[in-house]
């Protein structure tokens, strides 16, 4: 996109945490996880444990990790 392409009418929007509203949405996530109608496991690329934080953000700048996953029970 250039900025020509801005001044005749696209627009970019950003969001934090998008449209969600946690007491509303989590609940359902966690349900549909429960009954299997919410697949999470092809969104974690690899699991680390916290101490190897630094590892997982190397990992990932380096496109060797997609979605790394610091797993917190490991402390």
């Amino acid at each position: 996109m250039t900025l020509g392409q801005l001044n005749q009418g696209t627009r970019l929007l950003g969001t934090w945490g998008g449209d969600t509203v946690p007491d509303r949405d989590l609940p359902r996530y966690c349900s549909l996880y429960r009954y299997g109608r919410l697949h999470l496991e092809p969104l974690i690329s690899q699991a680390y444990p916290l101490a190897d934080v630094n590892v997982a953000l190397d990992d990932l700048e380096a496109g060797r990790a997609v979605r790394p996953l610091l797993d917190l029970g490991s402390v």
